[in-house]
């Protein structure tokens, strides 16, 4: 009997009593919130604020890798060079570990190539090897064009619908902003 009793109080979420009184409008849960948002578009820009705090190390990391790529040779290169390289290219794919890690969980909200995909497919899909440095670089590059890309397509769906809701409501849309004339 105590099995099933735990086994039923495992299935459901926990439950706070919350006391009948004038809370002038405020509220508290009474249960633990189902996870994910239900929206697609809100559960991907919640990963992509995860993530964020790898986007922009990634993007300065990728600006030193490339300079120092751009100073190696097919042939001659010194020790130091080569372990620079390496040692940058370690922590790019580094960096791309932890993106790929905060970006696990949502689905991609559109479709891709017909399918249905995770978001950490769509955006980090795969990490090269660490001596693998141009592959390394062409990931990076990738990763953080997506990343962006996907932002801002993101972040325009929302102002439509932050837009659809106001006119809804019987607002009308803000003008659009005077071009300032450039000064020479």
């Amino acid at each position: 009997m105590a099995v099933e009793q735990r086994q039923k109080n495992l299935r459901q979420p926990p439950v706070t009593v919350v006391e009948e009184k004038n809370d002038w409008g405020e509220y508290d849960l009474a249960a633990e919130p189902a996870a994910g948002s239900g929206d697609a578009l809100l559960d991907t820009l919640s990963a992509l604020r995860a993530g964020w705090t790898h986007v922009e190390p990634l993007r300065q990391k990728l600006g030193i890798f490339a300079a120092l790529l751009s100073r190696c040779r097919s042939e001659g290169n010194s020790e130091l060079l080569i372990g620079e390289v390496l040692a940058w290219s370690t922590k790019i794919t580094d960096e791309l570990y932890l993106l790929q890690k905060a970006l696990r969980g949502p689905m991609y909200p559109y479709e891709h190539n017909g399918k249905r995909m995770t978001l950490v497919a769509y955006a980090v899909p795969a990490v090269p090897p660490v001596r693998s440095v141009g592959d390394v670089y062409q990931a990076a590059d990738a990763v953080l064009d997506g990343i962006y890309a996907l932002y801002m397509r993101v972040m325009s769906v929302l102002a439509k619908r932050a837009e659809a809701v106001e006119e809804s409501l019987g607002l009308l849309p803000l003008p659009e902003p005077k071009e300032q004339e450039e000064k020479d």
